[in-house]
């Protein structure tokens, strides 16, 4: 039987090595705090790994004082960033109380929101950290170990393909449980990790922004579609070209005379040989692309939402699709590759889904694995659903609300979770019928 490297004695605050050693905590934190700053850096994980394994060696107790702890990218503008305000948001509606842990100056990620201040320690519920391996063990660090003992450590976990890295493995002996956004992250997921996921959407809420396209210097009359690209999130799936070439030939459609397409640019900075293709292709048609580039807060990007006529994503492969939920939560008509996680919220009867191609994937940044696939969607049918929906402007659409409601059944399910409604609890049917009427 091997020997254990350290034991801690939770009563006497003492660390017990495997020679018999027996040294107080106190001596050691003494010996750390000498050593030079590249040797703290060199030992810290290890240390916190072995806490948090010592931890995890007996079973969770249920918690006394309910509440909920999530990290993530709260001061960021990007989705995992909205993920994480998004499920904050929600849980402190259904009465839960929520610490929120700001990953974002923690893990070097810039922060275009107002940073959030550490709130105090709300209680002993799960720990839940939105951030993708190889940074989950730096966020699991900031989280610290006096609030993940004796806790469920939740990894919420977003990914674009159809496996993730077999590198996030090394990670999962940390996490008691994984959440993930649509069924096609949790396979991801399950896939290589060979353990379940539970789909948990992002409880995207219905915006009530009012349209203003002055605000926009956008033609009143025009046909307005929109189009999300952040160059943060990999330019080559986010595919903004195909959605400018399918609006360039939807444009020669008589419909389509008065016509223009946003596209709404972000990550110019960390990406500016990308930004200047996309300016590039952009300012050569300037009648019928608009580029905006600047950034926008959460009132004002609902506003450009509830501006447009279409929100149209010719992705070769989301997580979630974040923004086309957003879009069709506002009642917004919505246009998307018909494949991948977006297929959670989008059907045929309350979308139009482009018929796409998969194919091995190719990334000019080296971000995703070659050997695996994604979709090419077919511009011409996206193009021809451009004209419908110019024809159709006005016609009423319905948009697809059981996100909010597929959370809350998701939350109370969970038997950490659970317990941590209020009473009487909102029950997922009370919010399908809210949203169903």
């Amino acid at each position: 039987m091997p020997v254990p490297v350290a034991e801690i004695n939770q009563e006497t605050g003492l660390i017990a090595g495997s020679l018999g050693k027996v040294l107080p905590r106190e001596s050691l934190r003494r010996v750390y705090r000498k050593l030079p700053l590249w040797a703290r850096d060199l030992i810290s994980p290890i240390t916190f790994n072995l806490r948090l394994r010592l931890r995890r060696a007996a079973p969770l107790p249920p918690p006394n004082n309910p509440g909920v702890t999530i990290a993530g990218l709260f001061s960021s503008a990007c989705g995992i960033g909205e993920g994480a305000r998004l499920q904050a948001d929600s849980l402190e509606a259904m009465g839960i109380a929520v610490e929120r842990i700001d990953l974002s100056p923690w893990l070097d990620q810039y922060a275009s929101l107002p940073r959030i201040p550490l709130d105090p320690q709300v209680g002993e519920g799960p720990v839940v950290i939105h951030m993708n391996p190889p940074l989950f063990s730096r966020a699991l660090q900031v989280v610290g170990n006096n609030r993940a003992k004796n806790r469920k450590i939740i990894a919420y976990w977003a990914w674009e393909l159809e496996r993730v890295p077999q590198s996030w493995c090394k990670d999962s002996s940390k996490i008691d449980e994984f959440w993930a956004p649509s069924q096609f992250c949790a396979d991801a997921i399950s896939r290589v990790l060979n353990r379940p996921a539970h789909v948990v959407p992002h409880p995207v809420a219905a915006s009530t922004a009012n349209p203003d396209r002055a605000a926009f210097c956008l033609p009143q009359d025009a046909f307005v579609a929109l189009s999300f690209v952040d160059l943060n999130s990999n330019m080559s799936r986010k595919n903004p070209f195909a959605a400018i070439e399918a609006f360039l030939r939807a444009a020669e459609n008589p419909a389509m005379a008065k016509a223009v397409l946003i596209i709404k640019l972000a990550g110019a900075t960390d990406h500016p040989i990308q930004a200047e293709r996309v300016r590039a292709v952009a300012l050569s048609h300037p009648e019928h692309v608009v580029l905006l580039e600047q950034r926008l807060s959460r009132e004002a990007r609902d506003t450009l939402i509830a501006s447009a006529d279409v929100v149209l994503s010719l992705h070769r492969s989301e997580g979630f699709g974040l923004t086309l939920a957003e879009a069709m939560a506002a009642g917004k008509f919505a246009i998307g590759t018909g494949w991948s996680g977006n297929l959670e919220f989008m059907t045929e009867q309350n979308a139009t889904l482009i018929p796409a191609e998969l194919i091995k994937v190719h990334d000019d940044a080296g971000f995703y694995d070659e050997n695996l696939r994604w979709a090419e969607p077919d511009i011409d049918a996206a193009a021809q659903a451009l004209v419908r929906a110019a024809s159709n402007l006005g016609k009423s659409t319905v948009p697809d609300m059981r996100l909010i409601a597929q959370f809350t059944a998701a939350i109370k399910a969970n038997p950490q979770t659970a317990n941590l409604l209020p009473a009487p609890p909102m029950a997922g049917e009370q919010l399908q019928s809210q949203f169903s009427s």
